[in-house]
C-alpha cells in the first residue's frame, strides 16, 4: 500500500528494465542493460567519461582541404603525377628529384606569402645533353656553293665533263675523274682582271 503517496517496492534480484516517466505515457523511457552488459537509455548506450575519452583519442580533428588537397568521402588525395603521354608511377613516390637540365630555387611568393620551388629549364652546354656532342662531331659546317659548284639539297655537283674522239658521239668518263690532263695543248695560267680569279686559257 502507498505510504504518504509513495509506493515502496522491495528490491528484486533482477530487473529487465526500469520505465521512467516525465509526465504522460508518451514520455516513458526505459533504462535497461543490453546483452553486452552496457547500460542503455532509450535505446542509446550510456558511456562513461573514461570510455568516451578513449574513443575520442582514436579520432582526429575534422580536416578541411587546402590548396592541392581533395577529399572523396574520407579519402584525401593530391595532384596526380604524369610524364610524357601516359607515364605514371608504378611504386609509391615520396620525392620528386629534378636532375640535369633544370634550375631549382627555393623562393617566397610575395603575393601569397607561401614558400615555393621555382623550377626552370637551365642553360645547358652541348656536353650536358647525352649524345649531342657526338652527333655534332659527325656533321660538317654549313657550306655554300661557289663558282662552278652547285648545291641541290645535300648534293654538290660541278660542270659535266664531255669529250669527243674522232667522229664518235660525245662521251662521259666511266669513273670519277680527279684530274683533267690536257695533252699536246698550250695552256696559259693568268688572272682574270675583272674577277681576280686564276684562270687557265687553252690555246
Amino acid at each position: 500500500m502507498p505510504s504518504s503517496g509513495v509506493l515502496n517496492v522491495s528490491r528484486l534480484t533482477r530487473y529487465d528494465k526500469i520505465p521512467l516517466i516525465y509526465s504522460t505515457a508518451s514520455t516513458i523511457k526505459d533504462l535497461e542493460q543490453d546483452a553486452n552488459g552496457d547500460l542503455v537509455w532509450n535505446n542509446d548506450v550510456i558511456t562513461t567519461t573514461p570510455s568516451l575519452n578513449t574513443a575520442l583519442t582514436a579520432k582526429q580533428h575534422t580536416l578541411t582541404a587546402g590548396d592541392g588537397i581533395f577529399f572523396n568521402g574520407s579519402t584525401s588525395s593530391s595532384y596526380g603525377l604524369r610524364w610524357l603521354t601516359n607515364g605514371t608511377p608504378t611504386i609509391t613516390q615520396k620525392d620528386l628529384h629534378f636532375k640535369t637540365g633544370f634550375s631549382v630555387a627555393e623562393t617566397i611568393n610575395l603575393s601569397s606569402g607561401n614558400n615555393e620551388l621555382a623550377i626552370s629549364v637551365a642553360t645547358q652546354g652541348i656536353s650536358d645533353i647525352t649524345g649531342l656532342q657526338t652527333a655534332l662531331n659527325a656533321k660538317q659546317d654549313n657550306t655554300t656553293a661557289g663558282e662552278g659548284v652547285f648545291l641541290n639539297s645535300n648534293t654538290l655537283t660541278s660542270y659535266f665533263l664531255r669529250y669527243k674522239t674522232g667522229n664518235t658521239n660525245p662521251s662521259t668518263p666511266a669513273s670519277n675523274v680527279h684530274t683533267l690532263l690536257l695533252k699536246d695543248l698550250d695552256v696559259l695560267e693568268s688572272i682574270n682582271s675583272n674577277s681576280e680569279y686564276h684562270r687557265i686559257t687553252i690555246l
